[in-house]
């Protein structure tokens, strides 16, 4: 019996290292913002300042630097391929420090549709990186979250050049970071206990030895 439990203990650390964290964190984050950003009233509550679609517009940086952060470090956690080698951290760093911008240079952030729209654009590209990642090992239909990618990028369009209007322009973003977040999943188990992190690392040292030879 002690031996069975140390086995399964040992299966379930090998699969919590394999996990591509990063990208669950990045999941994560979307599902939250897609439910927070449906159900908060568009007008916002009464007496409330920051309510409304201010709030959604104000969480965004929060949400941004916490993602980062945690994708981070889930990154080095994992003991998984990173998503195009350091791309994957170029993201990560993108992240948090956009999330940074938005805290303390709020008046820069523009209106509601073209945050969300850039988020979204800042989504899709990432879920691109992820399909070509998939198609460079061979894991999981990469096709499959190539059109999750464009299907998140036609809706950020959408936001940005208002096609929804002001009353479905809510509905649209919901909508795209919940597509937004099931891509990530996709990524996440297909990616799952495919390559390691090392080769990851190493990859631009190769690549550079290569060219000088």
């Amino acid at each position: 019996m002690r031996h069975q439990t140390v086995d399964l203990l040992g299966r379930v650390k090998r699969h919590l290292l394999q996990a591509k964290w990063n990208l669950v964190v990045m999941a994560a984050c979307c599902f939250v913002m897609a439910a927070y950003n449906f159900v908060v009233p568009a007008s916002g509550v009464l007496g409330v300042a920051g309510s409304g679609l201010d709030g959604v517009i104000g969480a965004l940086p929060v949400c941004g630097i916490v993602a980062g952060a945690l994708s981070l470090v889930g990154s080095f956690a994992s003991k998984s391929t990173w998503v195009l080698s350091w791309v994957e951290v170029a993201f990560e760093i993108a992240m948090f420090a956009l999330g940074f911008w938005g805290l303390f240079f709020p008046t820069t952030m523009g209106d509601y549709a073209g945050v969300l729209a850039f988020a979204g654009v800042f989504a899709a590209l990432y879920l691109v990186a992820v399909s070509l990642e998939m198609d460079r090992m061979g894991a999981g239909r990469w096709v499959v979250s190539l059109c999750v990618a464009v299907v998140v990028a036609v809706l950020a369009l959408a936001l940005a050049m208002g096609f929804a209007g002001v009353s479905g322009a809510q509905g649209v973003a919901s909508l795209m970071l919940f597509v937004a977040a099931w891509g990530f999943v996709y990524g996440a188990v297909s990616l799952q206990g495919v390559g390691s992190v090392e080769d990851s690392i190493a990859a631009p040292v190769r690549l550079f030895g290569r060219d000088r030879a």
